[in-house]
């Protein structure tokens, strides 16, 4: 994706998260796509992550840095 492209996406993001319609049928073909993803997500069960995450997920940090 050009940068170009990528700011378009954003402003499309953009006016998405402002309630504004889309301004091309690009633009909405953009947001419906994320507007899925987002109802995806929001379908996800809630449930909290397992004790010792944050330990592990930051000793794997400290490896991959060192690689």
């Amino acid at each position: 994706m050009s940068p170009e492209d990528r700011e378009l996406e954003f402003e499309a993001i953009d006016r998405m998260d402002q309630g504004l319609p889309a301004r091309s049928p690009a633009e909405a073909e953009t947001q419906a796509l994320y507007k899925r993803l987002i109802a995806r997500i929001r379908d996800l069960e809630d449930f909290p992550p397992p004790p010792g995450w944050e330990e592990r997920m930051m000793a794997r940090w400290r490896r991959e840095r060192t690689r």
